[in-house]
């Protein structure tokens, strides 16, 4: 059956790569390609195999001027590493990819990672009051505490050697989304429900990305026989009940304010993303739908990229003790030697940090690769993409690309300072680029410095970052090797 199955898909894959064949300047091919299903074959395996694969054709890309060519299917892209290029495509391109369209709104439905050009302009319009600088400052409390929390939970690993830290950096990161972005209690329900939500979220991160590794899973019917479609709607139902239960949570609170006299005394421009959201609904501008999408967004946004980035860091660090050190040097002189909590005033005053944040992010951005569709012709430097392909933009190689000198493989913070940065690269790539770039990075930087303030006050790190091994799912994560050990620091209480 799945043999037949098979042969009905690839049939239909010649049927269409032969009507949507297109002509042009061609950049080189990756190696490998095969007729009619392209360099699908090479995607087969886990997360660690797709994203050798993607590292090895983005060394491809770099040797051949940072523009490259590969096939899926009927599907032509453009490997993209140019920093030029890259500019010109996150301005030009705005049309996320069929592998979002497809593949993940099944998920978060038309969030902001996820939606037609036509749904996110309106959507950012209406939820970038959630993400400004002064509603983020209004949470600085809660990631001072939520921070204070992980420097007590580590407490008990001090001096018991190599342990993996990310589990405890995201929980205490996805608790701060509970408290800030939608606003709930931390009460020991809420706290066991986004437990659940936690597995049920990593769960289907990889069953999405091993539908994208198996070609042959992109058909619809075809996906339907498979028992990892059934896992999927499992997981989708756990979530999609969680969320409701989320919203109406919310709703209830908000109508006991409300009805004991209590108005909300800022405007839109200063409420919270679940309070915002629910009052767009009142008002009829978003549906219940639409909220649900963009509650899932906000957790596959709001704590996964920023605890990986953070579990990075500490790794780094670890692996640099004169890098670390510097950091430590600069929290001394903004913070004494004490444990007082960080102000908003201080956080400017974090140079050496904010430039390592930015560096950790060049070597290692959560989300390395972002595909756009080329809905009209767009010129490169070299080259001319027709209208109909599409782009994979790979972040990770716009970043070690030639133009960051010599040492581009090289760990190196000063670089932020030196004034050596290329213009063109934008300063963090780690947020991306371009109208669709994150608008979450200033709460995700708020939160991520906070935390490395406490954490790094009260511990000295020790890692090994080679012994790092990375993973495809959805974001770059650690498979193996993303482990620390702890020396606690004399710091005085205040």
């Amino acid at each position: 059956m799945y043999i037949l199955l098979f042969v009905v898909v690839l049939c239909g894959v010649w049927v269409i790569s032969r009507r949507k064949g297109f002509k042009g300047n061609l950049p080189p091919t990756y190696p490998g390609c095969l007729p009619i299903i392209g360099h699908a074959h090479l995607l087969v395996g886990n997360g660690k195999r797709l994203w050798n694969l993607l590292e090895d054709i983005q060394r491809e890309c770099l040797k051949n001027d940072g523009v490259m060519h590969f096939k899926i299917g009927p599907m032509s892209y453009y490997a993209i590493c140019d920093p030029e290029d890259y500019f010109t495509v996150m301005g030009a391109c705005l049309e996320k990819n069929y592998f979002y369209r497809k593949l993940l709104s099944v998920w978060v439905g038309d969030g902001l990672v996820t939606a037609p050009v036509t749904v996110w302009k309106k959507h950012q319009k209406l939820l970038y009051p959630a993400f400004g600088q002064q509603v983020v400052d209004g949470f600085i409390g809660v990631f001072n505490s939520q921070a204070r929390t992980l420097v007590n939970n580590l407490a008990r690993l001090t001096n018991m050697g190599p342990f993996e830290h990310l589990e405890y950096i995201g929980r205490v990161a996805l608790e701060a989304n509970l408290l800030t972005a939608f606003g709930l209690e931390l009460n020991e329900k809420n706290i066991e429900k986004m437990e659940v939500y936690m597995r049920c979220f990593d769960d289907i991160r990889r069953i999405m990305i091993q539908r994208i590794q198996n070609v042959w899973m992109h058909n619809n019917f075809v996906y339907g026989w498979t028992e990892l479609k059934k896992r999927q709607e499992k997981a989708l139902k756990t979530l999609q009940t969680m969320n409701d239960e989320i919203i109406q949570q919310k709703r209830r609170a908000m109508k006991h304010r409300l009805g004991a006299g209590q108005t909300n005394k800022v405007g839109k421009r200063f409420k919270g993303f679940m309070d915002l959201v629910l009052e767009l609904v009142e008002e009829g501008v978003l549906t219940d739908q639409e909220i649900r999408g963009e509650v899932d967004t906000m957790v596959l946004a709001g704590y996964d990229t920023s605890s990986t980035t953070a579990a990075y860091t500490c790794v780094l660090l670890g692996s640099y003790p004169d890098v670390q050190e510097k950091v430590y040097a600069e929290l001394e002189e903004v913070f004494g030697n004490s444990d007082i909590d960080v102000e908003k005033h201080d956080l400017s005053k974090l140079v050496y940090l904010d430039a390592v944040l930015k560096e950790v992010g060049r070597l290692y951005p959560v989300t390395p690769i972002i595909l756009r569709y080329v809905d009209k012709d767009v010129k490169l430097r070299n080259y001319t993409m027709p209208e109909g392909s599409n782009c994979a933009i790979f972040l990770s190689g716009v970043s070690r690309h030639k133009v960051w000198g010599a040492d581009k493989d090289q760990f190196r913070p000063e670089r932020w300072l030196e004034n050596t940065v290329p213009e063109n690269c934008n300063a963090y790539t780690g947020f991306s680029t371009g109208r669709r770039a994150c608008i979450g990075r200033s709460y995700a930087l708020t939160l991520m410095k906070i935390t490395l303030v406490h954490i790094l006050r009260n511990y000295r790190i020790k890692a090994d970052h080679r012994q790092l091994v990375l993973t495809l799912e959805l974001f770059l994560k650690p498979a193996e090797g993303c482990k620390i050990s702890l020396e606690p620091r004399q710091i005085k209480r205040e």
